[in-house]
């Protein structure tokens, strides 16, 4: 009875690993578990005389938690434990929030609560749906903004401002990514937002 070398036993249990992992389909799958909430990164800009940023969340009341992205050769797949998700639910919310003040950035901050609120009232907040190279509107949003509250020492400080978006999802495809614009009163397009899983 031959006794193959140690160093030949281990290459040779190396290969059957390989093989077997080229055989069994989702072998090699990569998994993304999600929670209740999905982060926004920050985005700034600098337009009208303001500068600011915006961060924050997507929710959907608890779609988002346990659900999977399944990536495999065979391509990507969502699942929440044994069944497979195709759609969003009826609706994402989406909530932003982030510091605004005068550009160039000056102490105290040149800007008035009056003026930075008139700049907050003045956005309007525009979404596609992406599907390859086409766009398809989001329909029509639900927007409800915050504009920053003027406090003691406001001048010291850049003031909060805040943005609550819906934006409605019924039988759009869970891969499809979507995409957030702002454009302020004048005109400007001061921020875009992708959220895709």
């Amino acid at each position: 009875m031959s006794v193959l070398p140690k160093s030949r036993g281990v290459l040779w249990i190396f290969f059957l690993t390989l093989f077997a992992g080229l055989c069994l389909p989702g072998y090699a799958a990569t998994k993304t578990k999600y929670e209740t909430l999905i982060l926004v990164p920050m985005h700034g800009f600098e337009a009208d005389g303001f500068c600011g940023t915006l961060s924050g969340s997507v929710t959907a009341g608890n779609f988002f938690k346990g659900l999977q992205r399944v990536e495999s050769d065979q391509g990507v797949e969502f699942r929440r434990k044994s069944l497979i998700v195709r759609n969003f639910p009826d609706e994402l919310d989406i909530a932003l929030d982030g510091p605004i003040g005068s550009c160039p950035l000056s102490l105290p901050n040149s800007a008035t609560g009056d003026s930075l609120a008139d700049f907050v009232k003045g956005l309007s907040v525009e979404a596609e749906w992406i599907d390859g190279s086409a766009r398809q509107s989001a329909g029509d949003l639900s927007v409800t903004k915050f504009p920053p509250i003027t406090r003691w020492f406001a001048e010291y400080e850049k003031p909060t401002w805040r943005l609550q978006i819906k934006v409605p999802s019924k039988d759009i495809a869970i891969t499809r990514p979507l995409v957030i614009s702002l454009v302020s009163g004048s005109g400007h397009r001061l921020m875009n937002y992708t959220f895709s899983l």
